[in-house]
C-alpha cells in the first residue's frame, strides 16, 4: 500500500514538474555553450535555420557586424528577457572587440517575449527607436501568425539595410504600422538614442565642457558656433564606429543547442552590450 502511494505521489510530481524540466533552461546552459553559428536555436522553433544562418553570414562579411539569434523555449525564474540577454551578449561576446558592433535577437518561445541587444559600438546605428519600429512592424505581426522564420527573416533585412545607411524602409514603417507611435516622439527617440551614445564617451564630455566654456568667455554668436565646432569635432573625433574587424572567438565551455553554421564561422568576437536595445512580447 505504502508503495502505491509512494508511487502515486512521485507520478503527480512528476506531472507538475516535467514541463518546467522540459520547457524551463538555466542561463549557464547557455551560455556555457559554444556556438557553432550565428543561429542558436535551442527551442527548435526554426524550420529553415540555414537560410538566416546564411544572411548573418552575408551580413558579417559585408559589415563585420556580428548578429546572433537565440532561441530558448522558457525564461529561468532567476531572470528576465533583459538581464538574459545582456549576460549572455557578453557571456558570449558577441561583436568585433575593437567596435563593438554586435547585436542579439534572443526570443522566449513560451514567454512570448523577445528581446533585441545591441553593442556599444551599434547603438547610434540602430537606436531603440529603430529597434522597437522593426520588431512591431516585422517581428510580433509574423509571430502572432506563428511564422517565426518570416518574423526573424524580415527583421534581420532590415537591420542589414540600417547596417549599410538605408533607413528608408525603417522611416516609411514609422507612419504606416499600427503600433506606431505619433511622429514627433518617434524622432525624440532616436535624438535621445544617438545623444545618449555619444555621451557615454568620457572624452565627449570634454568636448561638451570646452564648448561651453568658449560660449561662455566669447559670448554672442561667435562663442555659440564655437560651442559646436568644438562638440562636434569630440563627437566625431571618439564616437564609436562599426568598422572592419579580425575575427575570434569570444565564448567557451561545450557545444551544442544550436545550428552549426559551418567552416565560415569562426566565432564571436569578444564584443560587448552597450544597453541599448528593445524589448517586447507577441
Amino acid at each position: 500500500m505504502n508503495t502505491i502511494i509512494s508511487f502515486g505521489i512521485a507520478a503527480i510530481g512528476f506531472i507538475f514538474l516535467f514541463p518546467i524540466s522540459v520547457f524551463a533552461i538555466s542561463f549557464d546552459t547557455v551560455a556555457n555553450t559554444t556556438p557553432t553559428g550565428f543561429v542558436s536555436d535551442f527551442a527548435k522553433m526554426i524550420k529553415d535555420p540555414e537560410a538566416i544562418e546564411k544572411k548573418l553570414q552575408e551580413i558579417e562579411q559585408e559589415t563585420s557586424a556580428e548578429i546572433a539569434v537565440v532561441t530558448i523555449d522558457k525564461l529561468p525564474p532567476d531572470h528576465t528577457i533583459e538581464t538574459f540577454a545582456v549576460e549572455l551578449f557578453e557571456k558570449w561576446g558577441i561583436g568585433k572587440k575593437e567596435n563593438d558592433n554586435g547585436l542579439l535577437l534572443l526570443i522566449a518561445k513560451q514567454d512570448r517575449k523577445f528581446r533585441i541587444e545591441t553593442g556599444y559600438g551599434l547603438e547610434g546605428t540602430i537606436p531603440d527607436a529603430f529597434a522597437m519600429q522593426i520588431t512591431q512592424s516585422y517581428l510580433v505581426p509574423a509571430f502572432k501568425r506563428g511564422d517565426y522564420d518570416a518574423g526573424i527573416s524580415h527583421s534581420i533585412d532590415v537591420i542589414k539595410d540600417l547596417l549599410v545607411g538605408d533607413i528608408d524602409e525603417v522611416m516609411a514603417t514609422s507612419s504606416n504600422t499600427q503600433e506606431s507611435m505619433p511622429p514627433w516622439l518617434f524622432f525624440l527617440m532616436i535624438l535621445w538614442s544617438i545623444m545618449s551614445n555619444i555621451l557615454k564617451h568620457p572624452l565627449i564630455w570634454v568636448g561638451l565642457i570646452g564648448g561651453s566654456l568658449a560660449s561662455f568667455l566669447l559670448g554672442g554668436p561667435l562663442g555659440l558656433i564655437l560651442f559646436f565646432f568644438v562638440f562636434i569635432f569630440i563627437s566625431i573625433l571618439f564616437s564609436p564606429n562599426t568598422g572592419g574587424g579580425s575575427n575570434g572567438s569570444g565564448s567557451s565551455g561545450f557545444s551544442g543547442g544550436g545550428f552549426s553554421g559551418g567552416s565560415s564561422f569562426g566565432g564571436f568576437s569578444g564584443g560587448i552590450s552597450g544597453g541599448g536595445g528593445f524589448s517586447g512580447s507577441w
